[in-house]
């Protein structure tokens, strides 16, 4: 479920702080309904968080919304409970914390938290894992 506390499935994963810069839900290539957040990590540098498919347009596997989970409500209430807001939009601007898995340049964003609340941690692929959809 969205905010459940963190795991540890991460070996060597950071910590950092961040701001989300902007949040958004669109169709990328056309078909595919896909989620993004974009912060400004505490070392400066911007990065993009999310690209899972969500959902699609009819005619497409990711389209068949009756046969599915309702990722996009999950992603959007993952997100929303990290930056503590009750409004998708109103998550630009917040303070949060993202899970950093690698190195450098290499590394991603696994995973966003709220600020101080230490059960509000959002990782879509194991949300997404326990809901029965397939996103490694």
């Amino acid at each position: 479920m969205a905010g459940d506390a963190m795991t540890n499935t991460d070996k060597g994963a950071v910590v950092l702080n961040a701001r989300i810069e902007s949040v958004s839900i669109g169709l990328d290539r056309d078909a595919f309904l896909c989620g993004w957040v974009r912060v400004e990590k505490q070392d400066g540098f911007h990065q993009g968080f999310g690209g899972f498919v969500l959902g699609g347009i009819p005619g497409t596997k990711a389209g068949r919304h009756s046969e599915q989970r309702n990722l996009a409500a999950e992603w959007m209430v993952g997100v929303m409970r990290a930056a503590d807001v009750e409004k998708y939009q109103d998550a630009s601007g917040k303070i949060i914390r993202v899970r950093m898995c690698g190195d450098g340049f290499h590394a991603t964003i696994s995973a966003i938290g709220h600020a101080i609340k230490d059960d509000r941690w959002f990782c879509p692929a194991e949300a997404f894992k326990k809901m029965g959809a397939d996103h490694d």
